[in-house]
């Protein structure tokens, strides 16, 4: 039997994986940019997140699909040895080809880890502003809403969001300190749920 089943069911996985992964990465990233939109602040690089998730999307899905040709040619050349008993010219080239596409393949695999260790990077950070924004909530509901006038020298009053504490955050005087519970709200909703 030279159909590779195995390989079939393997890139029927890293396919459905990805799909998955893409779109759950592109709604947590839509998410974070809403939660962002309520608080009026933007992050650097944010919007580079879509671009590299599709292009390694694609170049994994074409790479997979390459090691599942190659699985087809690698069934041929078998099929050619064991009816002639030779190894065939064709044999040569896909162990060729073979070991370019593999070292294609780890590399981005070794790719995909580093993304999916800054997906897990950029979990901590929507915990870390998820706990921030509860905490200031609470305090509002604690000892009402805070007030805050920018200045260089006043401190960010306790019921509020102080945007300096994330260095990921680009947010001028004005912006860096959050009292409005509404606004708060919003974003913490949306990062509760970009969180899940």
């Amino acid at each position: 039997m030279y159909l590779p089943w195995i390989a079939t069911v393997c890139t029927s996985l890293l396919i459905a994986g990805l799909g998955v992964w893409t779109k759950w990465t592109m709604e947590c990233e839509s998410l974070t940019v809403d939660a962002l939109t309520a608080l009026d602040v933007t992050v650097q690089y944010l919007d580079t997140v879509q671009t590299t998730l599709v292009a390694t999307a694609v170049t994994y899905l074409v790479c997979a699909v390459l090691i599942f040709g190659l699985s087809f040619w690698r069934g041929f050349v078998e099929a050619g040895h064991d009816e002639s008993g030779m190894t065939g010219r064709s044999a040569t080239a896909f162990l060729i080809v073979n070991a370019l596409a593999n070292t294609i393949w780890w590399a981005l695999v070794v790719w995909l880890v580093v993304l999916i260790m800054a997906d897990s990077f950029w979990t901590a950070l929507l915990y870390a502003a998820e706990q921030a924004i509860m905490t200031s909530l609470a305090q509002s509901a604690k000892y009402g809403q805070g007030t805050w006038v920018p200045s260089d020298g006043q401190l960010c009053p306790r019921q509020c969001l102080d945007l300096t504490a994330f260095w990921y955050i680009d947010s001028d005087l004005n912006s860096a300190c959050i009292c409005n519970t509404t606004k708060l709200g919003t974003a913490l909703v949306s990062v509760q749920a970009a969180f899940k």
